[in-house]
C-alpha cells in the first residue's frame, strides 16, 4: 500500500506542512479553506525506476530543518500499531493518502469531502492513532484497523541512520530499525546479555557499547558470508576470533546450570594442564587455543542438549578436551548431529591452522584465559576457510554466542558501507518484513562517513541491492540527505525541499533557487545553488585569506606579517586551486610589480639626473 502524501499539522518544528512521497499525484492540503487537493501529475513515469520501485523520495534540507522529525513523525504515526495492538501518541493530528485511502484526524476539517469520494477516494477518520476510527461525531466505528486483512497491515517499514546522537527509538511492531542509535540502546538486551545479573558482572563487564560492536561485527560476518553483494572494496586485512568469556550469561553461569541439568562432573577439568602456558610458539598457543574453545563448546552442547551428556564421566570429558579426542566427541551423537560436530571441527581446524595465536594482556582468574585468541589474516583462500568455521560455529552454537569477531584494517567509510548493507541483510530476516507486500524504506544521511565516489554510486547500488532480495514485494524509499548527489538522482518533483522560517520551524519550499531541473544535473551546478550555499563554496578560512590577500594585492591594506612582500603574495597566489580567481590576483601582481619597476626606473633616472646636478655644481665649486 503506496504512501503517497502526509500533512502534519503539528509535531516538534513541523507545523502545518504537507510532504509528498510518491510522483503519481500532486497533493497539497490548504488548512485555511480545508481542501485536500489531489491530482494525477501528467509527467508521471510509470516505470522510472527497475523492478518494483514503486518510488523514491528525496528529503533534502539544512540542519534542524525537520528531516529527522519528518521520519520519526512517520515511525510513530505509521509504524507503531499492528493487528492486535498499538501504541497511543498524542499530537499526531495528521492526513496520510495511501492509494485511493485518505486517512484523517477527527479535528482536520475537509470540506471536499464529497468531490474526492466522487474521485474514487474512501475517507477514513480516526481519533489518537490510526488503529481507532470514528466516524464525523467522533464515535467509534466498527471497522478497525486491527483487522488483519486491512490494507495497512501489508506494509513494512525499515529505519536505518548510521548517526549516533541519542535520539530515542522506542518504536515497534511494523517498523524494523536498523539505526545505530536503536542498536546500540536494544544490544545489551541480546540472548546472551538478557537478564544479566548486574551484581556479579565483574567490573570489565559487559556494556551496551561492547554488546553493540560483538553484534555488529556479527552482523557484517552474517552479511559477508553469504556472497550476495559485491561491495566497492577488498576485505580487511584480518579478523580477531576471541572467546568471549568474561561478559557472556551462559559462560558466567553455565556451572549452575548445569548443575540444574543433574550434570556435575564438568568442573573437576579445569584445574588439568591445558599446555605449555609459558611457551611462546605458536604450536603451543595454537594447543592451547584449541583445547580452550573445546571446552566452551562442551559448555554450549551441554547447555542445548543436556540429555546427550548424562553418561559422560569426568575422564570423558577430560579425554576430549586434553587428548584432542575428537572421534569420542563425535561419538556423543546420533548420525545427522555427528555429521554437524564433524564438520564443525573441520572447520575449526582449518582456521587454526591459517591463524595465529597469542595471548591477551590483562589480569585473569585462570591462566588459560590468557590463550583466548586467534587473529586470521584475510585473502581470497582464507576467506572462504573463515566463513566455512563461522557458519559451522552457528550451527553449532546457535543462540548461545560464545565469540567476539574484531576486523582489523577496515576504514571508517568501508565499516560505514558494510553496516548499511550487512543491517539491511539482517532487517530481511524479520517476519514484519516477510509478510509484508510492500515495504517503506526510509534511510536517514545513508552517505555519512562515505567517499564522494561511493555517494555517487550509492542510491543506483542500493535499489540494485534492494530489488534483488525484496523480489515479491513493492518497495518505497524515503532517503534524506545533504547531498547533491541524491538530486541528481531524482526529479525535481520526486523531492522534497526543507528550510526553515525565522521561527525555526520546517518549511517545504519550492525548491532549487536557479535551477528548473534536478535529474542529471552537474554536482557543481547543484552545489552552487543558492538552496545549499547562500555565500561561497570555499572553505571559510580559505575565503578569509583569500580576502584578505586581494585587498593587499588591491593596495587597499598595507604589508604586514601575514603578507610582509610581494614575494609572500606570489607564493599564496601559486597555491590557489581556483584558475580563474588565481589568474586575477596574478595579474593585479603583476600590475603592482610593473608599477614598481616604472617607480624604480623613474627613480634611478631621478637620481642619475641628481647625481649629474652634484657633480656639476661640485665642479663649478672647485673652478672658484
Amino acid at each position: 500500500m503506496e504512501l503517497h502524501y502526509i500533512w502534519i499539522r503539528d509535531f516538534k518544528n513541523i507545523k502545518e506542512q504537507g510532504f509528498s512521497f510518491s510522483d503519481r499525484y500532486r497533493i497539497t492540503y490548504d488548512p485555511d479553506q480545508a481542501i485536500l487537493d489531489i491530482a494525477v501529475n501528467p509527467n508521471y513515469f510509470p516505470n522510472f525506476f527497475p523492478g518494483k520501485i514503486s518510488s523514491v523520495t528525496g528529503i533534502i534540507g539544512a540542519n534542524g530543518a525537520g528531516k529527522s522529525n519528518l521520519f520519526e513523525f512517520i515511525k510513530y504515526f505509521l509504524a507503531s500499531f499492528s493487528v492486535s495492538s498499538s501504541i497511543v501518541f498524542e499530537g499526531l493530528s495528521a492526513i496520510a493518502v495511501f492509494n485511493k485511502t485518505i486517512y484523517l484526524h477527527i479535528d482536520i476539517p475537509l470540506a471536499n469531502e464529497s468531490e474526492l469520494q466522487s474521485e474514487g477516494f474512501e475517507v477514513l477518520r480516526f481519533k489518537d492513532s490510526l488503529p481507532y476510527l470514528v466516524d464525523k461525531s467522533g464515535a467509534n466505528v466498527s471497522e478497525a484497523l486491527t483487522d488483519e486483512k486491512h490494507e495497512l497491515h501489508e506494509n513494512a517499514y525499515i529505519f536505518y541512520s548510521n548517526i549516533f546522537d541519542s535520539r530515542e527509538e522506542n518504536y515497534m511492531f511494523e517498523l524494523v530499525d536498523i539505526s545505530t542509535n536503536h542498536l546500540l540502546n536494544s544490544s545489551i538486551n541480546d540472548n546472551r546479555y538478557y537478564r544479566y545479573d548486574p551484581a556479579i558482572i565483574p567490573k570489565e563487564g559487559i556494556d551496551s557499547v561492547t554488546a553493540f560492536n560483538i553484534l555488529e561485527v556479527e552482523r557484517q560476518i552474517e552479511f559477508l558470508a553469504s556472497n550476495d553483494h559485491r561491495l566497492p572494496f577488498d576485505p580487511p586485512g584480518s579478523v580477531i576470533v576471541r572467546i568471549e568469556n568474561q561478559h557472556n550469561k551462559f559462560l558466567e553461569n553455565y556451572s549452575d546450570s548445569l548443575k540444574k541439568s543433574g550434570l556435575n562432573q564438568f568442573d573437576a577439568i579445569l584445574h588439568k594442564p591445558w599446555g605449555n602456558m609459558q611457551s611462546e610458539e605458536q604450536d603451543d598457543l595454537k594447543r592451547i587455543y584449541r583445547r580452550l574453545f573445546i571446552h566452551k563448546i562442551l559448555i554450549v552442547l551441554q547447555l542445548r542438549r543436556p540429555h546427550k551428556f548424562k553418561k559422560v564421566t569426568t575422564e570423558e570429558f577430560s579425554d576430549i578436551i586434553f587428548n584432542d579426542n575428537d572421534q569420542a566427541l563425535v561419538a556423543l551423537f546420533n548420525s545427522e548431529d555427528s555429521i554437524m560436530i564433524k564438520g564443525f571441527l573441520t572447520s575449526l581446524n582449518e582456521l587454526i591452522k591459517v591463524s595465529s595465536a597469542r595471548k591477551r594482556n590483562g589480569k585473569y582468574t585462570f591462566d588459560y584465559e590468557y590463550h583466548d585468541i586467534i587473529e586470521t589474516p584475510l585473502n581470497k583462500d582464507t576467506l572462504t576457510v573463515f566463513y566455512r568455521f563461522f557458519n559451522a560455529y552457528k550451527n553449532i552454537t546457535g543462540e548461545i554466542s560464545i565469540l567476539a569477531f574484531h576486523w582489523e584494517g577496515m576504514s571508517s567509510g568501508e565499516l560505514a558501507m558494510l553496516n548499511l548493507y550487512s543491517r539491511f541483510h539482517y532487517a530481511f530476516q524479520f517476519e514484519v518484513v516477510n509478510q509484508s507486500k510492500h515495504v517503506v524504506i526510509m534511510l536517514d544521511e545513508a552517505e555519512v562517513s562515505l567517499h564522494p565516489a561511493w555517494q555517487i554510486k550509492l542510491l543506483d547500488d542500493l535499489i540494485i541491492f534492494l530489488t534483488a532480495h525484496l523480489k515479491e514485494k513493492s518497495i518505497q524509499l524515503i532517503v534524506a540527505s545533504h547531498s547533491p548527489f541524491v538530486i541528481s538522482d531524482l526529479p525535481k518533483t520526486m523531492i522534497n525541499f526543507l528550510d526553515r522560517n525565522a521561527e525555526g520551524n520546517c518549511v517545504v519550499v519550492d525548491g532549487l533557487m536557479n535551477l528548473k531541473h534536478t535529474f542529471g544535473a552537474n554536482i557543481n551546478t547543484l552545489y552552487s545553488d543558492s538552496f545549499f550555499m547562500k555565500k561561497t563554496l570555499m572553505g571559510k578560512f580559505a575565503k578569509g585569506k583569500i580576502d584578505r590577500l586581494i585587498s593587499t594585492v588591491n593596495r587597499e591594506r598595507e604589508f604586514d606579517e601575514e603578507f610582509p612582500d610581494w614575494n609572500i603574495v606570489q607564493h599564496y597566489i601559486d597555491i590557489i586551486g581556483e584558475p580563474l580567481l588565481r589568474g586575477f590576483l596574478q595579474k593585479q601582481l603583476n600590475n603592482n610589480l610593473a608599477v614598481k619597476q616604472k617607480d624604480l626606473a623613474d627613480l634611478r633616472m631621478e637620481i642619475k639626473s641628481l647625481e649629474t646636478r652634484i657633480k656639476k655644481m661640485e665642479d663649478q665649486d672647485g673652478s672658484n
